[in-house]
């Protein structure tokens, strides 16, 4: 008993601000990351959850293009809308508790509605879900760029990623064998009735977080001067692209390989379950292994980036990626696709932990948030493009394996632009950090930036 109330006292302490306002920020977005990493390991088996409801190929290529779809329609509008706004905290986390509530359908649906047209209904349900997490997305990374400091993004960053690979390679084991050992679809359901119970508590920390007030572009009353037009708009997307070379080439590069990459996300589940019979809990254990490999990628890519710069590590790391639908043709093994997408996971922290941040670095901090809606929306062409060429087009014409291999092509084409069409990577920016409401900053906090 008096162990149990000193663990809950502890609880309590963890929850009561400190006085640095931006370690305070630091420790509320990793205790965010530990509960919304729970749902993370739970949507990875959202496509195998739809698989074995007798979804078609076409219909798992849709749950893929689709959410895409809605963001290269929703980005954009989505970043003017914050770009007017000072608080942008209601309008993100408002959002956020939509998507993650949301996902209490993917339990309640099954029960409402016939076997032959559960797989349909959850598709649709979870591509509805994209809307407010495409809202949400807009203003995120801009959000976190304000929140840390250049010099400590890489480690706040890994060390985010490190407790969501950590806690996803847990819940992805548990839920494989869980999945495994009890009747299907109910047990889906629970799985994800608790998920979504974990994803609040996420909502919870965020909601704690001391948010400096954002730039806004002002509209201008009838009368005065002109207002600056939208940096994002249509019209000026094509001198955006190139008064800005490096955001253009950084674009460009990385629309090429993520388009090799996204033909291959809506095949793999079906390869796996479908053509080598992989079951629950071998999709749970492979995906808990990534994680842990991943961990140890985010480890090993930190301490690399102190001595080399992003740049250097995102050109040498993204490339890799080639590897593993290539030798998931080459060699149909369980145990060598697990083993190959350990390694994936590994060099693709570098990429992962590298490129979002030369990316930040290459947006204007008062338009950032237009030129990542911008960024979104071309990626997001992509990401509907891809799944729709490979599943309706590519399978049906030269066979799955053979898509897949087009798929590796791709991918390492698009890496090794990053060697061919080079650009400086920015010099560091100057930070402010953000203060509480009524208390002033602490002077230390420009000391440990």
């Amino acid at each position: 008993m008096i162990h149990n109330l000193f663990f809950l006292t502890r609880i309590r302490r963890f929850w009561r601000p400190l006085p640095n306002v931006l370690d305070n920020n630091i420790r509320l977005l990793y205790a965010e990351i530990f509960f919304a990493a729970i749902m993370g390991g739970i949507m990875s088996f959202n496509s195998a959850f739809v698989v074995r409801l007798g979804a078609s190929e076409n219909l798992v290529g849709l749950l893929s293009a689709a959410p895409p779809l809605i963001a290269v329609a929703l980005s954009m509008p989505a970043a003017r809308m914050l770009e007017r706004r000072s608080d942008r905290r209601p309008f993100l986390f408002g959002n956020l508790i939509a998507r993650r509530a949301g996902f209490l359908g993917l339990s309640i649906i099954p029960l409402l509605v016939s076997a032959e047209n559960a797989a349909v209904w959850l598709v649709i349900w979870q591509i509805a879900l994209h809307v407010p997490f495409t809202l949400f997305v807009a203003g995120w990374t801009p959000l976190m760029a304000d929140l840390i400091p250049e010099r400590r993004r890489a480690l706040v960053f890994s060390r985010r990623n490190i407790i969501n690979s950590v806690v996803m390679s847990v819940v992805t084991s548990l839920a494989g064998f869980w999945l495994s050992a009890y009747i299907f679809p109910y047990n889906y359901q629970v799985m994800y009735a608790v998920g979504v119970i974990t994803a609040m508590i996420s909502c919870l920390a965020l909601e704690r977080l001391v948010v400096p007030p954002s730039a806004v572009v002002e509209h201008t009353p009838a009368g005065r001067a002109p207002r600056k037009r939208a940096v994002f708009s249509p019209g000026r997307l094509r001198v955006l692209l190139r008064e800005n070379r490096a955001f253009a080439i950084m674009t460009f590069n990385t629309w090429i390989r993520d388009f090799g990459m996204q033909m291959a996300w809506p095949l793999f589940t079906i390869y796996f379950v479908r053509d080598l019979g992989a079951s629950d809990a071998w999709i749970g254990t492979n995906a808990s292994l990534r994680q842990i490999a991943t961990v140890a990628g985010f480890m090993f890519w930190e301490r690399v980036i102190r001595h080399k710069g992003f740049y250097w590590v995102m050109a040498r790391t993204m490339p890799m990626i080639f590897v593993y639908p290539l030798l998931m043709v080459l060699i149909p093994d369980l145990t060598v696709i697990t083993l190959v997408g350990m390694f994936i996971s590994f060099t693709g922290a570098g990429t992962t932990l590298s490129h979002i941040n030369v990316l930040i670095k290459l947006c204007p901090r008062e338009h950032r948030a237009s030129y990542l809606g911008v960024y979104n929306t071309i990626m997001n062409v992509g990401a509907f493009l891809a799944p729709m060429v490979s599943t309706v087009l590519l399978v049906d014409w030269i066979g799955l394996e053979a898509t897949l291999l087009v798929s590796a092509v791709l991918r390492l084409f698009g890496g090794l632009l990053f060697f061919v069409f080079k650009f400086e990577e920015p010099p560091e920016e100057v930070w402010a950090p953000p203060a509480a409401p009524g208390v002033p900053r602490d002077p230390q906090d420009e000391i440990r930036k």
